[in-house]
């Protein structure tokens, strides 16, 4: 008799990562009591959104960062004490656009410049990251983020690089600057 439990209990488990591996979506369906932490980390392996459906107590710190690297956005449904610089860097990694879900005391120079690979928008960008030498960085990275760099903060040099970059970016270029990068990039 004891040896028929342990064996039911050993064919559940196996049941329920089954239905893991083969049906990530299914986890969503499992009683709680059959979340165990590994079918959880199992679940965010196969599928970075599950996060969501994974019980509190089950979202450690090592089944948030599987989830991130799998869906970056899944930070948003990464407890606010489990969000580590580690945790948000591979979430931006991933998807630059969870930059939104970066608790501000996190959003460092690292990941914001991890984050512009991904994604183009500037409205996460920290204040204290505003600087001519970031909007440097990411015009050479990706040169039609120009277009939403603040007009005030287009420098010669940025939109040299950016330009370099992408040719289209001329078109975010001031007017005052465009003469002088046509010369400068005809000569080349």
């Amino acid at each position: 008799m004891n040896f028929e439990k342990k064996y039911l209990k050993y064919k559940q488990k196996y049941l329920d990562l089954k239905v893991v591996y083969q049906f990530g979506g299914n986890f969503i369906y499992l009683p709680q009591e059959q979340k165990t932490l590994k079918v959880c980390l199992e679940a965010v392996k196969e599928n970075g959104f599950l996060l969501q459906y994974v019980p509190e107590d089950k979202k450690t710190i090592q089944v948030c960062l599987e989830a991130v690297k799998k869906y970056g956005a899944a930070l948003k449904f990464v407890p606010e004490d489990k969000k580590t610089l580690e945790i948000c860097l591979e979430a931006v990694k991933k998807d630059g656009s969870a930059l939104k879900y970066v608790p501000e005391n996190k959003k460092t120079r690292e990941i914001f410049l991890n984050s512009i690979k991904t994604y183009r928008g500037l409205e996460n960008m920290p204040d204290n990251l505003k600087t001519d030498e970031i909007y440097l960085i990411i015009v050479k990275t990706d040169g039609e983020i120009l277009r939403y760099i603040p007009e005030d903060r287009k420098t010669y040099q940025i939109c040299l690089e950016a330009v370099r970059n992408s040719e289209t970016a001329m078109y975010s270029v001031p007017e005052k600057f465009r003469d002088g990068i046509m010369g400068e990039l005809w000569h080349m």
